[in-house]
């Protein structure tokens, strides 16, 4: 494979209560494909775990999407989401 690159997409999202986070998605730059991915979530305190519901590659192999589940009920918090996706030249 050539043309390895990780792609990362971050944002900053405030949490409205129990619910699904995203999805959230990173995308490969023109010409290349996606070949794996993954995300994080890092909420205030570091205390609270935010873990991963669904990490897939986008349709096309253009990037890699990822949701998180919030199983608190914390609304007001900002939590960095990050997305990498793996992508080569095909």
């Amino acid at each position: 494979m050539s043309g390895y690159e990780i792609v990362t997409a971050s944002v900053i999202h405030t949490t409205t209560g129990a619910d699904t986070l995203g999805p959230f998605t990173a995308t490969c730059p023109v010409g290349k494909m996606v070949v794996g991915g993954g995300g994080s979530a890092v909420p205030p305190p570091a205390t609270i775990l935010i873990p991963v519901f669904s990490t897939v590659p986008v349709g096309g192999g253009t990037g890699w999407s990822v949701e998180f589940l919030n199983f608190f009920s914390a609304i007001g918090l900002d939590v960095e989401i990050t997305v990498y996706a793996i992508c080569v030249v095909p």
